[in-house]
């Protein structure tokens, strides 16, 4: 089997003529309720002023710097229980790596391989739980500045 055969199935997705015509039929529409909205069209500014500033920290970078981070600490864990000579700290996620390891022996005579084995495997086997950890780290991150009340009043502003 070939697994690079359909490697252009990870890069497809919306290509950049998509995009900029999505964002600009976005602006399109904006215009188009803030013309008729009149004298309140400066709540749509507003409302969108926050859309935009919670955007702006939803920065994807450290979203992967967390995924990374999460595939070390699993990765660390598996070398401690492969046989690692390093004394390293155990992660949050020990216990789970340790019950993956112990209920799935394997035969590889090369650490490394066993490894990225079994590091591959937790990870895929328990995505839910480490995709729900980014989440909760994230929504806290980036959604805990956002003035709840404040923004709720000028959404109901827009539809008085």
């Amino acid at each position: 089997m070939n697994i690079f055969e359909s490697v252009k199935v990870v890069f497809n997705g919306p290509g950049c003529e998509s995009i900029t015509r999505d964002v600009s039929d976005f602006w399109k529409l904006c215009a188009e309720l803030k013309s008729d909205l009149g004298k309140k069209g400066y709540y749509l500014d507003e409302y969108l002023s926050k859309i935009f500033e919670t955007l702006a920290r939803f920065d994807l970078v450290t979203v992967g710097e967390m995924a990374s981070g999460i595939c070390w600490q699993v990765q660390s864990d598996c070398y401690i229980l492969c046989g690692t000579e390093e004394k390293k700290g155990k992660s949050e996620f020990f216990d789970m790596v340790q019950d993956y390891i112990n209920n799935h022996p394997t035969e590889f005579s090369d650490r490394h391989a066993k490894v990225q084995f079994y590091a591959g495997n937790i990870l895929i086997k328990h995505l839910n739980i480490f995709a729900e950890k980014v989440k909760l780290i994230y929504k806290k991150n980036a959604l805990s500045e956002i003035d709840y009340p404040v923004s709720d009043n000028i959404y109901k502003k827009l539809l008085i």
